[in-house]
């Protein structure tokens, strides 16, 4: 089974499995909606996450990485992401990328009219923090690392 096709199959398994999910949307103009959150029988201590993300325009994550591997798959929109050292990378809708763990990266919308949205995927160590915010860069704590 390809990438896309294990993709394909965990959004439609969220679609099909998602009663009433929640949604929590942060001061930052990020909108989530839990589709799955579930542990994974025969694989001891990992879950699997499916979540729906959209972003506002000009909506921003700054610096982060994650304890894990996450999967973007882009529905709507069109958005940015950039890893620490590289130069930015555009999304739009159909598109997928994968985050390994550890990369420290930040995402944003960069429309002033039309919102982002993707669907992200995450098999995680159970109790596990997936996000870890991390300092701008420049900035003069030291804090600057995973």
């Amino acid at each position: 089974m390809t990438l896309e096709s294990t993709l394909r199959a965990a959004i439609l398994l969220g679609v099909l499995l998602a009663a009433s999910p929640a949604l929590t949307q942060n001061s930052n103009g990020i909108a989530h909606k839990v589709q799955i959150d579930t542990e994974l029988q025969g694989l001891t201590g990992k879950e699997l996450k499916v979540i729906h993300t959209t972003y506002a325009p000009e909506a921003k994550n700054p610096r982060h990485y994650h304890t894990d591997y996450v999967i973007f798959d882009v529905t709507g929109g069109t958005g940015m992401v950039q890893e620490d050292g590289k130069p930015p990378v555009t999304l739009k809708a159909g598109d997928s990328l994968l985050i390994p763990p550890g990369t420290i990266h930040s995402h944003w919308n960069p429309s002033t009219t039309e919102p982002w949205a993707f669907t992200e995927i995450v098999i995680k160590d159970k109790w596990q923090r997936s996000t870890v915010p991390m300092q701008p860069l420049g900035s003069s704590t030291g804090k600057g690392s995973p």
